[in-house]
Order: structure tokens, then C-alpha cells, then sequence
């Protein structure tokens, strides 16, 4: 599934972001911190390790910090999924919708360009889920946070239609 960690920069930079804007950092530090992960130093650098295993999710609540509630949002990808932080009125949206195109540097709530994404027509429609969360922030995979409310970007997303 494409979401949080699979933010395109690997994931350490915008997760942080989204920590300090959800007021999540210490759940970050400790995921992050853990003693599978080999640790950085000043004299060796941190090496990747391999995925072991793949836990695919459905909707409902994950065990995790601040407990984010699932919303799948295919369409970039077939499994996309955002992350809804009821408590935090907060959205981790990732690429069902974004801010700044990186494709065609276009600014605005919009879906990704037709490029990058299996099913533009899908995507347009997931955005319902992410109006219904009616959260005020929606946290982007690209480009600047939201917060007019997901409702609003949504309509703006729509407006803009596939690119």
C-alpha cells in the first residue's frame, strides 16, 4: 500500500514534517528509533535493510500513534490509502491529492498528473472519502499542507479535473 513511508524522498523528511504538524513526533521518534534499525553515527552511516514482510491493511484503525483511521483512496495508486487523524483534524492525504504538481508544476488541490497515476477517472472519485473526513488539514505527498479544509480542496481538486 502507498502511503507514509512511501513518501517519494524515503520517507524520514516528510515524516517528521507530518509529525510536527500532527503533534506526533514522539510516535515518530520511538517508530524510528526502534533496535532492528541500525542507527546512524558520526562515523558510520546508517544502512538500508531489506523489507521482510509486507502487511497489507484494510479499513478500520492501525495500532499505531495517534491510532489514524484508514481511508483507501485508490487511483494513483490501486491501493493508496490515506490516514485520517480524527483528533488532530488532520488528513495524511500523500498523492490522492496534492498541492503542487510535480508534474507539470501546476499549484493548486488537484490529483496527480495522468502520468503517474493507474486511474485519473478513480482518483477523482476517491476524493469523496477524503471530503468525508471533513478535516481541516489535509497533509499532501506534494507541495504546501491544506488547510482550508479537505472539503474545499476537494472541490478545488474536481475543478482542476486530471492533468
Amino acid at each position: 500500500m502507498h502511503c507514509l513511508p512511501a513518501f517519494h524522498d524515503g520517507g524520514t523528511t516528510v515524516g517528521r514534517e507530518v509529525a510536527d504538524a500532527t503533534g506526533m513526533r514522539n510516535g515518530l521518534e520511538s517508530a524510528t528509533a526502534s533496535s532492528d534499525r541500525p542507527q546512524a553515527s558520526s562515523s558510520i552511516q546508517a544502512t538500508r535493510q531489506p523489507i521482510r514482510e509486507v502487511q497489507r491493511y484494510q479499513e478500520g484503525t492501525l495500532p499505531v500513534p495517534g491510532s489514524p483511521r484508514v481511508v483507501p483512496t485508490p487511483g494513483h495508486t490501486l491501493g493508496h490509502c490515506a490516514l485520517h487523524l480524527p483528533e488532530r483534524d488532520a488528513v495524511i492525504a500523500g498523492d490522492a491529492i496534492v498541492t503542487l504538481n510535480p508534474y507539470t508544476a501546476r499549484r493548486g488541490p488537484q490529483i496527480v498528473a495522468e502520468a503517474a497515476t493507474v486511474d485519473s477517472r478513480r482518483a477523482l472519485d476517491s476524493l469523496d472519502a477524503l471530503a468525508a473526513t471533513e478535516a481541516r488539514t489535509v497533509l499532501v505527498g506534494h507541495g504546501d499542507p491544506w488547510t482550508g479544509g479537505a472539503e474545499e480542496a476537494v472541490l478545488a481538486a474536481r475543478a482542476a479535473g486530471p492533468s
